[in-house]
């Protein structure tokens, strides 16, 4: 992802990050100054809370953006990074060089292009007596029968 399509300078108005905002699939808006150095994050919770203060959609984004973000730093790890975004809560974060405050990068809980989340274990549980199935569940379990030459829980999972 190309950050220069996420920013916007500190001048903007809150409109603009709302037009930004709407086009882009990260649901992320980086406030940066010309070396794209990071002053900000917007995300549509912070318009929202901007415009319940009374804030008008011409003001400059400043009035909205969250002037603190948690940021993700290039040395950690992808795991690091989706703990981080797991225990604060976000979808995304910047990632932001230590010397010069400069944005490098966004990482995604969930790649925005697919909307799929990436590498995040999940535990499926299936099961049931089959009671109903009998005799058939005697000997294979419900989700594990085959129905048109795959069993059932891989025909849910491809769709």
């Amino acid at each position: 992802m190309n950050i220069g399509d996420i920013s916007l300078p500190k001048t903007a108005s809150v409109l603009d990050a709302l037009k930004l905002l709407d086009a882009s699939a990260a649901q992320i808006v980086l406030v940066t100054d010309a070396n794209q150095k990071l002053l900000g994050v917007i995300t549509d919770g912070d318009v929202r809370r901007g415009l319940l203060r009374g804030i008008s959609l011409e003001e400059a984004v400043d009035g909205v953006m969250n002037k603190t973000p948690k940021v993700l730093r290039p040395s950690d790890t992808a795991a690091a990074g989706r703990a981080a975004m797991l225990h604060y809560r976000v979808l995304q974060m910047p990632v932001v060089e230590e010397a010069t405050g400069r944005v490098v990068n966004v990482r995604f809980l969930s790649d925005p292009r697919t909307g799929g989340f990436s590498d995040i274990p999940v535990v499926l549980m299936a099961g049931g007596e089959g009671r109903r199935l009998r005799p058939i569940t005697q000997e294979t379990p419900k989700p594990l029968i085959p129905i048109g030459g795959r069993p059932i829980l891989e025909t849910i999972l491809r769709s």
